[in-house]
């Protein structure tokens, strides 16, 4: 599964955070965000095993549901995927 990389500074003070989920610099919380990026990884690899499973429509809400929560490239890929497959 693809990992995308977390923001490398603080859009508040631009302080480096790297995958720290407070910043050191300004106190942002970035806790909620970094959930965001791991459950989209999940929903991303889930619709990866949908799609081998033939489950389309699934595979096509679980994609969809990780872009929605992120920037997820593998839900991306996944989509590009899907559109060569009819929906059952």
């Amino acid at each position: 599964m693809e990992v995308t990389e977390p923001a490398q500074r603080c859009p508040a003070c631009r302080a480096r955070i790297g995958v720290a989920e407070v910043c050191s610099r300004c106190g942002t919380d970035f806790s909620i965000v970094r959930r965001a990026e791991r459950q989209a990884q999940v929903l991303a690899g889930l619709a990866v095993q949908q799609l081998v499973l033939g489950q389309t429509e699934q595979a096509a809400a679980s994609a969809k549901a990780a872009s929605a929560l992120a920037d997820a490239p593998l839900a991306r890929a996944v989509s590009r995927l899907l559109i060569q497959f009819p929906h059952q």
